[in-house]
């Protein structure tokens, strides 16, 4: 299963993967894994195998975290729960309208008071305690900050017209993805309803997550989403799913 971890603080992300994954015999349960602890393996490698005997195998320097090595130990959508649960520390803030730079100071006003929120700028999940510019440019654009600053300067980037254009663009493609998931899952009478359905299901506060565990959920008959979504607004997206295109108990 892949798991959407873009933009989350990567030390508090295997920090709660670290907490869900079950001990083993070689787990000591003396020894205190703290935040800085984990950032100490972070800084040798993003590939975090094993801490303190429990088994994490994951790649965390990707925007999408392959679950099933961790599942295989720790249990059936065992990430998912963690990941979820952790995001549910953070609240949404919309901000629409402004440059990148301006978004980020927005939200480390947030993270000065110890508030934790996210957004959503070009389509993309930005949390208020990983404000790394560098990587937030390399990550949207491309390109490295050298570069991007020279284009800001030259104009050859209008900041909020492209924001919109590339999201656009995206949110077609998005819904021609999901649109292909569907077919074999999804019964064929059905099929232009569910492109109708994908049209407003995909939007700034929605960026696949749900969807994706909807569509697992029909794959492998599993029909109780509750212990795998946490926000409120998750859990009703996929019940009105379930509802049209699925069973539910």
């Amino acid at each position: 299963m892949k798991l959407n971890i873009e933009g989350l603080n990567k030390v508090k992300l295997v920090k709660a993967l670290y907490d869900n994954a079950l001990p083993t015999e070689k787990t000591k349960d003396d020894e205190e894994i703290t935040l800085k602890t984990i950032k100490r393996f972070l800084d040798k490698d993003r590939k975090i195998n094993v801490i303190n005997g429990k088994n994490i195998k994951v790649d965390t320097g990707r925007s999408k975290l392959s679950s099933g090595v961790y599942d295989k130990f720790n249990g059936e959508f065992a990430a998912a729960k963690a990941i979820h649960q952790l995001k549910c520390n953070y609240d949404y803030v919309p901000l629409y309208g402004i440059t990148l730079e301006k978004t980020i100071d927005e939200l480390s006003k947030y993270n000065e008071n110890d508030d934790y929120v996210y957004t959503i700028f070009n389509g993309h999940y930005i949390y208020s305690d990983s404000l790394y510019l560098e990587s937030i440019v390399k990550s949207f654009y491309n390109m490295d900050l050298d570069k991007f600053n020279h284009s800001k300067k030259s104009k050859e980037i209008n900041e909020v017209e492209k924001s919109e254009l590339i999201w656009l663009k995206k949110r077609y493609s998005i819904i021609d993805y999901y649109y292909a998931l569907g077919k074999g899952l999804i019964p064929d009478n059905l099929l232009d309803s569910w492109k109708d359905d994908l049209c407003n299901y995909i939007n700034e506060s929605l960026y696949g997550e749900e969807i994706n565990i909807f569509l697992y959920m029909l794959e492998n008959d599993y029909t109780d989403p509750f212990e795998l979504v946490k926000p409120l607004q998750n859990i009703a997206l996929i019940l009105k799913m379930q509802d049209k295109y699925g069973r539910r108990k």
